[in-house]
């Protein structure tokens, strides 16, 4: 449709739409630019239309366009959320990295210990030592629990 909205115009997509012209109509539409673009994209519409099975007049142009924009923003806001999906796996995946590399520092002493013996490493030593171990340990759990709700669940 053109910017130059015409009075007739209305008329002349229901005429095209219906195919009930007045005499009147018609010669209007011949003469004015924007009436013989709204009939030529009806008739466009209804050919359309009639060729994907459709045996009913094709609906109000203005229904199919906001039909258009409906499904393009769903499929903006499904990009949407799969890109904020992806952020949040390389996230827990970078917590799972440092949480495994706290882990693997600690394994030499962890190691070491066992060789002497369980309960003499444990006596031997310091909390803070142990403190760490625990929670590089806690802290892979919880990145794999959150992983699995903030990445793998929304898929289903």
């Amino acid at each position: 449709m053109s910017e130059a909205a015409c009075s007739f115009e209305a008329a002349v997509v229901d005429a095209a739409r219906t195919g009930e012209w007045s005499a009147g109509l018609r010669e209007h539409m011949h003469g004015c630019a924007a009436c013989t673009e709204s009939a030529r994209v009806t008739a466009w519409l209804a050919d359309a239309a009639a060729r994907l099975g459709r045996a009913r007049p094709a609906p109000d142009p203005t229904y199919i366009w906001l039909r258009a924009e409906i499904e393009k923003r769903a499929k903006e806001e499904r990009a949407s959320i799969r890109r904020r999906s992806g952020i949040a796996a390389v996230l827990a995946l970078a917590a799972a990295g440092a949480s495994a590399a706290a882990v693997l520092a600690a394994l030499p002493r962890i190691a070491a210990s066992a060789r002497a013996g369980l309960s003499a490493a444990l006596e031997g030593m310091p909390l803070v030592d142990m403190t760490v171990i625990s929670s590089g340990s806690l802290g892979m759990l919880v990145v794999l629990a959150a992983t699995y709700l903030l990445v793998f669940r929304p898929l289903r």
